[in-house]
């Protein structure tokens, strides 16, 4: 019938020629059984520990930078490690408090209401006024517009 199978077998188109060319290029059918191990001495795709373990000649290359556990930032981080010194953020001065608070109580305001009136929480007119807020140009200006008059000392130079 139509669905037996062909013998692939036979010879129709010159199998020496064919079997030649196959050995020209390193193929064989060569179905005799191999022997495979789990124990290579390709020493490749060893590790240089079991390379040396089994005895076989290794060869060693020196990294540079190999084994130091650094990074280009470790100068930067060791000497802040080391840095004893004690920084601190700039506060509002004793006199622009004073100036603040002046102004303020001068336009009868309370510091809700400056608060307002330069679009800020009043907790930050409250730390102005106590020393404890870190000066901002911007909102000095603001408060400046409002209350009219000078908070930050002029600019230029100091005789």
């Amino acid at each position: 019938g139509p669905w037996r199978k062909q013998d692939t077998r036979s010879s129709c188109c010159g199998e020496e020629s064919l079997a030649s060319a196959m050995a020209q290029y390193g193929f064989n059918n060569d179905w005799s059984e191999q022997k495979i191990s789990k124990k290579s001495t390709n020493t490749s795709r060893m590790s240089g520990a079991a390379a040396k373990a089994a005895g076989l000649p290794t060869e060693t290359m020196k990294k540079y930078g190999a084994g130091a556990n650094r990074s280009a930032h470790s100068a930067q981080m060791s000497r802040l490690e080391n840095d004893t010194e004690t920084l601190t953020h700039a506060k509002v001065s004793t006199e622009t408090k004073k100036l603040i608070m002046q102004a303020r109580m001068a336009k009868k305001m309370s510091q809700k209401d400056l608060a307002t009136a330069i679009n800020e929480k009043p907790q930050t007119i409250q730390e102005y006024e106590s020393g404890k807020a870190i000066p901002n140009n911007q909102l000095l200006a603001k408060m400046e517009k409002v209350l009219g008059t000078r908070l930050r000392p002029p600019k230029g130079k100091k005789k």
